[in-house]
């Protein structure tokens, strides 16, 4: 989705100030998820890797970013099915740090600012 995409689904569900906050919480909360993923990853906790790939799934989707939702639901279901050996976190890092640049880049544009009329 386009940033200013983006921004217009945004502000369909939200006010624009609550959507910088959930863009906000997004990208601090998503880096913890991803430190607790590759940590957990670390000791072999297929269980933690799993909850928090779908945290930030669920995270990722209520603010719009469908292409990071989507990779974490994958990664859960390849993780109940085959366990962690079939999934690697570097492409979830990736898609993180990609979405996490698009919600700075969002609010930093402007272009949550409400409609007029709103």
């Amino acid at each position: 989705m386009t940033a200013p995409a983006l921004a217009a689904w945004l502000t369909e569900r939200f006010d624009a100030d609550f959507a910088a906050e959930l863009l906000a919480e997004f990208r601090a909360a998503g880096r913890v998820r991803v430190l607790e993923a590759r940590c957990a990853a670390t000791r072999g906790d297929a269980v933690t890797v799993e909850r928090a790939a779908h945290t930030l799934g669920s995270m990722a989707l209520t603010v719009g970013f469908e292409e990071l939702g989507s990779l974490c639901r994958t990664m859960e279901a390849r993780i109940r099915v085959w366990g962690l050996a079939a999934v690697e976190l570097p492409p979830l890092e990736e898609a993180f740090a990609h979405a996490e640049d698009e919600a700075v880049g969002l609010v930093r544009s402007g272009l949550l600012s409400a409609p007029a009329g709103h």
